[in-house]
């Protein structure tokens, strides 16, 4: 009996995963669709997507650090404006021991609610901008979309983490909502509120393509989000990391998790999208030497601008 029964329970499980194993591999690597040309052909094959995505991973992290960068620099001036005293360094920001700067309850407010609503106002804004602007070549119009990304993602962060801890949105939201069940309920609400907008971010990213190849079908925008949303979103965190030597882990992770769940309706609204136009764009696909230099000078600059700043 023990014989019999270990090739089923072997099978049970190889075969699921072989299956699956297949379907990957068919949705990273698509069959090249008919009726196109060489030059829009080439974007299927193997080193093209690899090239596209490690561009892409270049974007989201240009976005991330440029986001980060910037709300920093707000905060900072805000925190001037009200006569806070703080240091300032280019990612973050260091209240001196024993300050006794004059809190109000309007500084809190502005200090640490305003810039994160006006970074969700600007995201949904160059969201819709990244979709409807013609005149903008495919590259430019992928790093606007991460931007966007970026900023929106940014304002989730903030939110999921003001439901834990007393820090930034949080301590603005503690101080205009006392009661602590009805901060939660607007919490979830906001949340579930942006996950079902973030809907926007499939039609975006696919006008971000350079070939009409990649929206001749529901399967070919999947690969197309594939390798330039989804494995960016992990390939460019490890960027993040070595460039910044393992600090700001805790805004890498939140970010993260805020994608993860911005993720699915941008996949989901494949199905339902009407004819997918993308906008007239050269068909250049960045070098790999290109896009590896244009890291090592993100990497280089950041190192220069944190030592000296």
């Amino acid at each position: 009996m023990a014989e019999q029964k270990f090739p089923f329970f072997t099978g049970a499980i190889v075969l699921p995963l072989q299956d699956a194993f297949r379907r990957y591999k068919k949705l990273l690597y698509p069959k090249t669709p008919v009726g196109y040309d060489k030059l829009d052909e080439r974007f299927v094959t193997k080193p093209a997507l690899f090239r596209l995505m490690l561009f892409s991973a270049f974007c989201m992290a240009f976005a991330f650090l440029f986001v980060k960068a910037l709300s920093v620099l707000i905060l900072t001036g805000l925190l001037r404006l009200n006569n806070i005293n703080h240091i300032y360094s280019l990612f973050s920001v260091v209240y001196l021991p024993g300050d006794d700067s004059n809190w109000s309850d309007g500084s809190l407010l502005l200090v640490y609610g305003l810039p994160t609503l006006t970074f969700l106002a600007i995201g949904m804004y160059l969201t819709g901008l990244a979709v409807r602007i013609r005149k903008l070549n495919w590259i430019f119009r992928l790093l606007l979309g991460w931007i966007a990304f970026n900023l929106i993602t940014f304002f989730m962060s903030e939110l999921v983490l003001a439901a834990f801890f007393y820090k930034g949105l949080g301590i603005a939201l503690e101080w205009l909502i006392s009661n602590r069940i009805l901060k939660y309920v607007i919490i979830v609400i906001a949340s579930i509120g942006l996950i079902i907008w973030s809907k926007r971010f499939g039609l975006m990213f696919l006008r971000c393509s350079p070939s009409r190849i990649f929206i001749d079908d529901t399967s070919v925008m999947r690969t197309w989000l594939l390798w330039i949303l989804v494995i960016p979103l992990f390939f460019g965190p490890a960027i993040l990391l070595m460039i910044l030597f393992f600090s700001l882990k805790i805004s890498l992770v939140s970010m993260f998790g805020s994608a993860m769940l911005l993720l699915p309706m941008a996949f989901r609204t494949i199905d339902y999208l009407p004819d997918v136009r993308i906008y007239k764009s050269k068909k250049i696909i960045p070098g790999f030497v290109f896009t590896l230099t244009l890291l090592v000078a993100l990497g280089v600059l950041v190192r220069l601008l944190i030592r000296f700043v």
